[in-house]
């Protein structure tokens, strides 16, 4: 029999999502009888709750893959696709009120995949750390996607702690990259007219560094900047072996999304 599979992500656009979705069809391409319906979330809570909604009322799908762009007001609806059979996994993003942890929030959900958003902060700070050693007043740009957003809120918390302990840190801006290169690039062009005189960037996402990097280049600062992002992405390690960047934390989003479908499958 089929198993017709909902898979909402909160962003078709965004590379993280993306290569989740490509981890999900790796399942597919195993199971010729797993259907994959893709719904994009738009980085929009309110939409992807909507497109929930109508699965529920649906009653189409067997499972759900959730990559939520917020998981808390989404929690009562994946109760109730629970509550009427519906096998439910999520990665990245927790499915639940709590953003910070990683453990099942939601009795009966399947699964979730992901590494914390408070520790991803951490990993961010110690390779700010490690940046700015020996300089006694290191000036950091944090270029996170949407700096409203509770994930990234946790991931803030998570490098502030690292960072705060080492006076010789300064942030001297938080601007938001929108997890795209172009805006990414256009808001580091702004921070560096304010600040010329910036030590490093740390991003929350590798494609948001590829416009830092940009940006930088046309302020004939190459290289001058230390550059981390975070995924390591195929294009950081480039960006990494030409000079261009300096570091990344791992995320495995191909990864998640294999063993979340598999094991809605499962």
């Amino acid at each position: 029999a089929d198993i017709n599979i909902a898979v909402f992500l909160a962003s078709s656009a965004n590379t993280y999502w993306a290569a989740s979705l490509a981890g999900a069809k790796d399942v597919q391409k195993k199971n010729p009888n797993v259907k994959l319906t893709v719904f994009d979330g738009q980085f929009n809570t309110n939409k992807q709750l909507s497109q929930l909604r109508d699965a529920l009322v649906s009653k189409k799908f067997d499972a759900w893959y959730v990559g939520p762009n917020d998981g808390g007001p989404l929690t009562p609806t994946i109760k109730a696709a629970i509550k009427s059979g519906v096998k439910v996994g999520c990665s990245l993003v927790p499915c639940g009120p709590d953003i910070r942890s990683t453990k099942v929030q939601i009795p009966g959900q399947t699964m979730f995949a992901g590494l914390g958003f408070y520790p991803n902060g951490q990993l961010l700070g110690k390779l700010v750390v490690q940046g700015c050693k020996g300089d006694s007043s290191c000036e950091v740009l944090w270029l996170p996607g949407l700096p409203t957003l509770p994930l990234e809120k946790a991931r803030q918390d998570g490098l502030y702690s690292v960072t705060k302990p080492h006076k010789n840190i300064k942030v001297v801006g938080v601007v938001a990259g929108g997890y795209l290169a172009a805006p990414a690039l256009k808001a580091t062009q702004d921070a560096l007219s304010a600040h010329p005189n910036l030590d490093v960037i740390v991003s929350s996402g590798d494609q948001m560094i590829a416009g830092a990097v940009k940006a930088a280049q046309a302020a004939g600062k190459a290289g001058k900047i230390k550059m981390y992002g975070n995924g390591c992405t195929f294009e950081a390690k480039q960006l990494i072996l030409q000079g261009k960047q300096t570091g990344c934390t791992v995320y495995l989003p191909r990864t998640e999304g294999r063993l979340v479908v598999q094991a809605l499958v499962d």
